[in-house]
Protein backbone atom coordinates (compact mmCIF):
# COMPACT_ATOMS: atom_id res chain seq x y z
CA UNK A 1 0.00 0.00 0.00
CA UNK A 2 2.92 2.70 0.63
CA UNK A 3 4.59 2.09 -2.49
CA UNK A 4 1.69 2.25 -4.39
CA UNK A 5 1.22 5.29 -2.54
CA UNK A 6 4.62 6.83 -3.47
CA UNK A 7 3.93 5.95 -6.84
CA UNK A 8 1.26 7.35 -7.32
CA UNK A 9 2.95 10.93 -5.78
CA UNK A 10 5.71 10.32 -7.74
CA UNK A 11 3.60 10.03 -10.99
CA UNK A 12 1.69 12.97 -10.23
CA UNK A 13 5.01 14.92 -9.62
CA UNK A 14 6.66 13.88 -12.58
CA UNK A 15 3.07 14.55 -14.64
CA UNK A 16 3.27 18.39 -13.07
CA UNK A 17 6.56 18.76 -14.16
CA UNK A 18 6.08 17.57 -17.41
CA UNK A 19 2.43 19.67 -17.79
CA UNK A 20 4.43 22.59 -16.55
CA UNK A 21 6.91 22.39 -19.57
CA UNK A 22 3.86 22.20 -21.95
CA UNK A 23 2.46 26.06 -21.56
CA UNK A 24 2.50 28.07 -24.09
CA UNK A 25 2.12 31.69 -24.49
CA UNK A 26 -0.81 33.02 -27.00
CA UNK A 27 0.56 36.78 -27.65
CA UNK A 28 2.75 36.12 -30.66
CA UNK A 29 4.83 39.62 -31.47
CA UNK A 30 4.58 41.27 -34.72
CA UNK A 31 8.24 40.93 -36.38
CA UNK A 32 9.62 43.49 -38.54
CA UNK A 33 7.78 41.93 -41.53
CA UNK A 34 4.90 42.23 -40.59
CA UNK A 35 4.52 38.17 -39.83
CA UNK A 36 4.13 36.94 -36.47
CA UNK A 37 6.40 35.35 -33.90
CA UNK A 38 6.05 32.97 -31.57
CA UNK A 39 7.54 31.13 -28.91
CA UNK A 40 7.40 26.74 -28.24
CA UNK A 41 8.75 25.53 -25.44
CA UNK A 42 9.48 21.95 -25.49
CA UNK A 43 11.36 19.82 -22.74
CA UNK A 44 13.96 17.42 -24.13
CA UNK A 45 16.85 15.13 -21.75
CA UNK A 46 19.46 16.19 -24.64
CA UNK A 47 21.37 19.23 -25.77
CA UNK A 48 21.80 19.03 -29.56
CA UNK A 49 25.14 19.99 -30.51
CA UNK A 50 24.07 22.00 -33.42
CA UNK A 51 20.82 22.26 -35.40
CA UNK A 52 22.19 21.69 -39.09
CA UNK A 53 20.98 18.28 -39.95
CA UNK A 54 24.16 18.23 -42.61
CA UNK A 55 26.22 18.77 -39.68
CA UNK A 56 25.19 16.17 -36.93
CA UNK A 57 23.92 12.71 -36.90
CA UNK A 58 22.31 13.22 -33.12
CA UNK A 59 18.98 11.59 -32.45
CA UNK A 60 17.63 15.11 -30.64
CA UNK A 61 18.50 17.20 -34.09
CA UNK A 62 16.31 15.11 -36.00
CA UNK A 63 13.52 15.25 -33.09
CA UNK A 64 13.89 18.90 -32.77
CA UNK A 65 14.06 19.96 -36.53
CA UNK A 66 10.80 17.37 -37.09
CA UNK A 67 8.72 20.01 -34.74
CA UNK A 68 9.63 22.92 -36.84
CA UNK A 69 9.06 21.75 -40.45
CA UNK A 70 8.36 19.49 -42.75
CA UNK A 71 10.19 17.62 -45.73
CA UNK A 72 9.27 16.46 -49.51
CA UNK A 73 8.13 13.70 -48.32
CA UNK A 74 7.45 11.22 -45.44
CA UNK A 75 7.38 7.64 -45.09
CA UNK A 76 4.25 6.29 -43.44
CA UNK A 77 5.44 4.62 -40.21
CA UNK A 78 2.58 1.56 -40.55
CA UNK A 79 3.19 0.81 -44.74
CA UNK A 80 6.36 2.13 -44.69
CA UNK A 81 6.05 3.62 -47.95
CA UNK A 82 6.97 7.05 -49.12
CA UNK A 83 4.15 9.75 -49.00
CA UNK A 84 3.70 13.14 -50.14
CA UNK A 85 4.35 15.80 -47.41
CA UNK A 86 5.61 19.16 -49.00
CA UNK A 87 6.07 17.95 -52.15
CA UNK A 88 2.72 17.07 -54.02
CA UNK A 89 4.04 14.33 -56.74
CA UNK A 90 8.02 13.76 -57.78
CA UNK A 91 9.43 12.24 -60.80
CA UNK A 92 12.88 10.32 -61.36
CA UNK A 93 14.67 10.09 -64.50
CA UNK A 94 15.44 7.18 -66.38
CA UNK A 95 19.29 6.44 -64.79
CA UNK A 96 17.82 7.43 -61.56
CA UNK A 97 20.43 10.64 -60.74
CA UNK A 98 17.98 13.39 -61.58
CA UNK A 99 14.42 14.32 -59.10
CA UNK A 100 11.61 16.75 -59.99
CA UNK A 101 9.59 17.40 -57.00
CA UNK A 102 6.30 19.42 -57.49
CA UNK A 103 4.35 21.41 -54.87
Amino acid sequence: MRQRAIALIGSLALGSVVLAGCGASNTAQPSSSGTSISNITIAETDTPDTLDPQKTGAAITSTILSYVGNTLVTVNPWTHQVVPDLATKWSVSPNNLVYTWES
